[in-house]
């Protein structure tokens, strides 16, 4: 990985270094030097494309590598450039860009004097009618850069290399565009009408309220991000680490009741503040969505009179107008993904107030439980049976179900021939997922929480892994691409409670779904793609969970049309999802079968025919018999879950023995 950072290190060494220099620099270089540094980066292009590619396929992600490719050809595009403001391009440049590149590049460069003068100095100036500000300002509306939507939407411009020149001039370009609102508020346009001023000064107007508005929300959502992170989520967090103690306490061989009903009582709440804090930070979100709904029909009507006005510059005036309106229109798309988002991360905390609580209150159930198995004349530190251990996945056993359920999953990826599309089936090539696919855990994470134990390893331990897979379509003559759909399948393990305890003893819940989900909307709105994707539990998801998830309170109609999910519970492989989701249901067999059937059937004879019948027999153990008949612990998990679903036996666990059943 180091050879292929150096290399790329390399490759793009002197691309950076153009990239660093304005025109008027470039143009100062000898002409043999720029062409030598031109026909440099070219190469490095192709060696980027081909050799590196071929080398370290998996060293960069498809964005990632467009993006360079985007940053290389610029550095190239900043180089020609700098000849053709001379005059004349050499001949090996020529058939490389279109003159509209080139003249974007040029009139960016003229402006650049705008770098070095914040907002005040520059509408001083032309309030003042002073100096070149001034002058540009004026020529604004005759130049590319005035309406960049023509010139990224035209099919001759290669889109990668528009992008990053947007990119690189976005602060200039912005102040430029304010520049000149200042100015046509202050002087007007000579034999402008009334309608085209008016609508010149609606977007002066909407422009400096979506800036507003723009730092409003950022800081808002800042102070949100320090409360959720020194409130609530550190309250949340001494409040499991408390239970998981509780919960390691009740699986001890002995108990001590009162010392446990006083650990209980130890334990505190949450508090309602950041719930507060959220619900007004939506109210006020909210109104600033309003706000840019006000704004976008001044704008319209602005729009509509310029249209209508018989003014030479009709045609300059509208295009100003559309630009904010399109800008405005996509702020206002990006409130309400903000508000959506505000609103699942306060169902999300709800949901986590109201599962801790029922936590605790299930840990006080047991505890009373035991407290009246004990005889009064008994020993306080009694014997006990141990946890219900219908839920309890061992460390060992979880790494082995996530371990099993990815590697099927990938396997399965790699052996399918067509995937649905929410419009058509695809068809995926041989080789597809080359370049197209990656992994990612949180085994960093594990080994934090695991530093306290001497002697453990994080092989051992599970590590949320995720598997994923990219659908692209080429744009522009394959010269970039853009992520159509997106697979993904992880595995969802309490971290804290594996390091903690070495066990896990509860089902995943709708807190833990939409920590997923918000994750995932997000990005399939940003990205406007569409995202199937499958979350497996090893200790199962509550009934709450399957319930929604039956009545489509959690489908992909709820939080995003662009979201499909498919819940796996791996203790027995069942599956939850919408049915009626045709994305979720005809690319279904993707996530089923994620643990070998048979070797599941295979074990249930054996604990039938060797255990289950034997005289005197109370009990049966994991361990006993992953030692005697060689069966993996997440097969063994399995086979118990069917037995007690069969009423055939219960389960329990008991720290130091791990998972068992009563056969008695």
């Amino acid at each position: 990985m180091t050879d292929c950072q150096d290399w790329l290190n390399e490759l793009t060494y002197t691309s950076e270094r153009i990239l660093n220099e304005d025109l008027a620099a470039l143009k100062r270089m000898p002409d043999r030097s720029r062409i030598e540094r031109y026909n440099e980066i070219k190469s490095n292009e192709e060696e980027l494309n081909w050799e590196f590619g071929k080398e370290c396929s998996d060293f960069l992600t498809s964005s990632e590598e467009n993006r360079l490719r985007g940053e290389i050809r610029l550095a190239r595009l900043l180089l020609a450039a700098s000849f053709y403001a001379e005059g004349e391009l050499p001949k090996a440049m020529e058939d490389d860009f279109i003159e509209a590149e080139l003249q974007a590049v040029v009139e960016f460069d003229r402006y650049k004097q705008f770098d070095a003068l914040d907002q005040e100095q520059i509408e001083g100036r032309i309030r003042r009618m002073e100096g070149e500000v001034y002058e540009l300002v004026q020529e604004y509306t005759s130049t590319q850069i005035a309406n960049m939507d023509d010139l990224i939407d035209n099919p001759e411009v290669q889109q990668d290399v528009i992008e990053r020149l947007v990119d690189r001039y976005n602060d200039r370009r912005e102040r430029i565009r304010q520049g000149f609102f200042v100015y046509v508020e202050t002087h007007g346009m000579e034999h402008m009408v009334e309608s085209i001023e008016e609508a010149i000064e609606a977007v002066a107007d909407a422009s400096s309220e979506r800036e507003q508005i723009k730092e409003m929300l950022q800081a808002e959502l800042n102070d949100l991000e320090t409360s959720l992170q020194t409130g609530f989520q550190q309250q949340r967090k001494q409040l499991e680490s408390q239970l998981h103690c509780v919960e390691r306490d009740l699986a001890s061989e002995t108990v001590d009741i009162e010392e446990v009903r006083a650990e209980l009582e130890d334990i505190g709440g949450l508090d309602d503040e950041v719930l507060v804090e959220l619900q007004t930070a939506i109210a006020r979100t909210q109104t600033l969505e309003t706000q840019l709904g006000e704004n976008i029909e001044q704008l319209e009507q602005a729009r509509q009179k310029a249209q209508q006005s018989s003014d030479s510059r009709r045609e300059d005036a509208t295009e100003i107008v559309e630009s904010e309106l399109k800008r405005i229109t996509e702020q206002r798309s990006e409130l309400r993904a903000e508000i959506d988002r505000l609103q699942r991360e306060r169902e999300q905390i709800e949901h986590a107030r109201d599962r801790l609580e029922e936590r605790q209150q299930d840990l006080e159930r047991q505890v009373d439980d035991i407290g009246r198995s004990i005889s009064s004349g008994s020993d306080p530190a009694a014997e006990v049976d141990g946890i219900d251990g219908s839920e309890v996945v061992s460390a060992s056993t979880a790494k082995l179900f996530e371990m099993d359920y990815v590697g099927r999953f990938d396997t399965k990826m790699h052996e399918i021939d067509s995937l649905r599309l929410p419009d058509r089936n695809y068809n995926i090539p041989d080789g597809y997922w080359e370049r197209r696919s990656q992994r990612r855990n949180r085994a960093p994470h594990m080994v934090q929480l695991l530093d306290d134990k001497n002697g453990e390893h994080v092989e051992s331990y599970p590590t949320n892994p995720t598997t994923r897979y990219e659908i692209t379509e080429s744009q522009y003559l394959g010269l970039s691409e853009q992520t159509e759909m997106i697979i993904e399948a992880t595995v969802y393990s309490d971290l804290e409670a594996h390091a903690a305890n070495g066990f896990d003893a509860t089902a995943a819940d709708i807190e833990d779904l939409l920590g997923f989900v918000n994750d995932a909307v997000r990005e399939a709105d940003r990205k406007d793609v569409t995202y199937l994707l499958g979350i497996a539990s090893p200790t199962g998801w509550t009934d709450q969970v399957k319930s929604k998830i039956a009545t489509d309170e959690l489908a992909r109609t709820h939080y995003s049309r662009q979201v499909s999910i498919c819940l796996v519970d791996l203790r027995n492989g069942s599956l939850i999802y919408d049915e009626s989701d045709p994305v979720v249901a005809d690319n279904i067999s993707l996530f089923e079968r994620a643990v070998s059937a048979e070797r599941v059937e295979a074990c249930i004879e054996t604990i039938q025919s060797g255990y289950l019948n034997e005289i005197g027999r109370e009990t049966i153990g994991l361990e006993e018999i992953s030692t005697e008949h060689g069966f993996d612990r997440h097969i063994i998990k399995r086979a118990f879950e069917r037995l007690e679903a069969d009423g055939r036996a219960e389960q329990f666990y008991v720290d130091g023995q791990g998972l068992a059943m009563d056969v008695g």
